[in-house]
């Protein structure tokens, strides 16, 4: 049966206005209240416990520097169902005397994780003072051990092989370093693919005597399609890595990134190596001080609700590019230790918690967003094969309008499949979030497989809705919409 959904002028055209100043009328038409939709329930949270295997993962990472207490957030990252943590497991944190390891901090991340049903998976680094003379940074980060001599080299190996040792059963996955071709995490030599392949080569040798199963991953800031090229068709990186991470940290997380991961992949495939793509870390704060870092992306501040639409854009991105996996920035906000390798640290980072980092620890609204991406995008949702979304308008050519549409709406829609034949169809308009979008447009979506007792998902509010035989007037939105056949997602909905 061929579903046609026809969405009316529903929303007001590129409204902007102050952050923070969400007029009510904006807000009633966000929650789809003027609608001719029939809510019938609300998607069901599960703890990451209670979901068997997903793609969707979360940041733990920099406790190597003690930016959070992590005690107060394992029961919380626990509820919102994600099955992936990254943690970075800090050399200096654990070797603070030489040739004693203390992996009782690490122990308790990783334990208390696995005990909520979260794997944890690590990123390994960063220097260590002990071995590193004149270093400007506390904790060393960024500081490779390739150049501070043998000494140095050596412990760095000692460390690694002891890291191994001591994880084995209960780490498989490993991605060395991070983001070693910028300048504020590698230091004191200028960022080199060549050096960084080096240090890969000998720490994935130790990692796979210790555990012959591991999964080795090397790591980009943003997707760097050009530095692939080199890993893998002239460095020969493919017969080392299990996976190739990337850290897409886009204002928008569609277009270019899209491009980005197929040149990745055919760069891949020309050096007939089977390494798999992740995305490792990336996030979108929910407030952008103008000192930031992040303000240099941007032209507007942010807020709690664009933090939330951004997340939902990346995990759906991420899962139609068939991604290994996919993991937001991060659990919580910094504390006054953070410190890259410049030197610089809090008062250049943006606020990218999903959790409040004081106080009560007050969930965003990004952390009800994951609950329900998480509730559907379980081990059963798979992007489909051949599956196609027609998207055709019907705006007046003389009308004042944008037309974003017409070039990008088709390439953002998507099929998913659950449970290998119930079709989940994701649609959104790839607007700036900052712009505030409430596109007046009247698109009618054409899905030329069969959809019986169609209902639309609104993953930001977890709200589902049923959809009329004769009248199916939808809203087209600035963050993905899912449309479901009821048989496939009904155990899912809280009625």
């Amino acid at each position: 049966m061929k579903l046609l959904l026809q969405a009316s002028a529903l929303f007001y055209a590129l409204l902007l206005f102050a952050p923070g100043s969400l007029p009510a009328q904006i807000e009633k038409l966000q929650n789809f209240k003027d609608l001719p939709l029939e809510e019938i329930g609300v998607l069901k949270n599960f703890k990451s416990s209670e979901i068997s295997q997903s793609r969707l993962g979360i940041g733990f990472e920099c406790l190597d520097r003690k930016v959070f207490e992590p005690s107060e957030f394992y029961d919380k990252v626990g509820s919102i169902g994600v099955k992936w943590a990254r943690c970075q497991t800090g050399w200096a944190r654990t070797e603070t005397q030489k040739g004693i390891y203390n992996f009782t901090w690490l122990d308790d991340v990783v334990n208390n994780l696995l005990s909520r049903g979260v794997q944890p998976w690590f990123n390994i680094g960063y220097g260590n003072p002990i071995y590193m003379k004149d270093i400007d940074n506390p904790t060393a980060v960024g500081f490779s051990p390739l150049y501070y001599g043998e000494e140095c080299l050596t412990a760095w190996k000692n460390y690694i092989r002891a890291l191994a040792r001591h994880f084995k059963g209960r780490i498989k996955i490993f991605e060395i370093w991070n983001e070693p071709l910028d300048k504020k995490f590698w230091r004191p030599a200028n960022p080199s693919p060549e050096e960084y392949s080096k240090l890969v080569r000998l720490t994935a040798e130790i990692i796979r005597r210790e555990i012959p199963d591991a999964e080795i991953g090397m790591c980009v800031s943003g997707t760097n399609p050009m530095a692939a090229r080199k890993f893998f068709c002239e460095l020969g990186m493919g017969t080392i890595a299990d996976f190739y991470s990337v850290h897409p940290y886009y204002t928008l997380p569609e277009p270019r990134y899209r491009n980005e991961i197929s040149l990745i992949r055919k760069y891949i495939r020309s050096a007939k190596a089977n390494t798999q793509i992740i995305q490792g870390e990336s996030g979108f704060p929910a407030d952008i001080p103008p000192h930031s870092w992040y303000a240099r992306k941007t032209w507007t501040n942010s807020d709690e609700t664009l933090q939330a639409k951004w997340m939902l854009r990346r995990y759906t991105t991420d899962l139609s590019l068939d991604l290994k996996m996919t993991s937001l920035f991060m659990v919580t906000d910094f504390n006054s230790n953070y410190k890259t390798a410049e030197g610089d640290g809090l008062n250049t980072e943006a606020v990218w918690g999903i959790f409040e980092g004081s106080g009560e620890h007050r969930p965003r609204k990004v952390y009800y967003a994951m609950r329900n991406f998480c509730a559907l995008f379980d081990s059963k949702i798979s992007p489909a094969e051949d599956e196609f979304i027609n998207i055709s308008k019907n705006i007046s050519p003389t009308k004042k309008t944008s037309r974003l549409e017409e070039c990008a709406v088709e390439s953002v829609s998507k099929v998913f499949l659950r449970e290998g034949k119930y079709p989940i169809l994701a649609y959104w308009l790839p607007e700036d979030l900052q712009m505030r979008t409430l596109p007046d447009f009247s698109v009618k979506i054409t899905y030329y497989g069969k959809m019986p007792n169609p209902v639309l998902i609104d993953m930001l509010t977890g709200k589902v809705y049923k959809l009329k035989e004769q009248l199916r007037t939808l809203p087209l939105a600035d963050y993905p919409l899912f449309i479901a056949p009821l048989s496939a997602v009904e155990d899912l909905i809280s009625k």
